[in-house]
């Protein structure tokens, strides 16, 4: 098991795991077992780093790399190992927010769609009349015009204009 998991903590800190093999990882480092290999894969690290030269005063004791694993696991807790766990939080948020926005579509639709319906009202046909002496002249919304003469009536259906003629 030992090995495995040695060659799984290479793999994740090469980045090239897995979320569920990052967790196992993850739990094995909190062991002290996983702390001792850390402490051995980051000292093979810092020797890599600086093989020919090494800064005065760096040596990593165990108790900086217990530090500084510590502070690994509690960072990539709160970052968590993924992105998308970044949001998480406002999940419930968004499906309120959309649940809201299909019910105000929905309304909308069959508001405008019964707005535009006037099929079951009556309209009354439109009446123009002069008296005597009296004489008009009517704009049709086409710019047409209409002159009535005295004692004329003018009527026009409901629908006059609406399509063709």
């Amino acid at each position: 098991m030992t090995q495995k998991m040695k060659a799984l903590a290479d793999k994740y800190f090469n980045d090239q795991c897995s979320k569920e093999e990052a967790e196992l990882v993850l739990s094995w480092l909190e062991t002290a077992e996983g702390r001792d290999y850390f402490a051995l894969r980051m000292e093979q690290d810092a020797e890599e780093f600086n093989e020919d030269e090494e800064p005065e005063g760096f040596s990593l004791t165990e108790e900086k790399s217990a530090s500084l694993l510590n502070s690994i696991l509690r960072r990539t807790q709160l970052i968590g190992i993924t992105k998308s766990n970044r949001y998480s939080y406002l999940r419930p948020f968004f499906q309120i927010a959309a649940l809201a926005l299909v019910a105000v579509t929905t309304v909308m639709f069959f508001y405008l769609s019964d707005a535009n319906d006037h099929s079951d009202v009556v309209q009354e046909p439109r009446v123009f009349q002069t008296t005597e002496s009296e004489r008009k002249t009517i704009r049709l919304t086409d710019g047409s015009r209409i002159d009535l003469n005295t004692n004329s009536t003018l009527t026009l259906k409901a629908d006059f204009m609406k399509g063709s003629r």
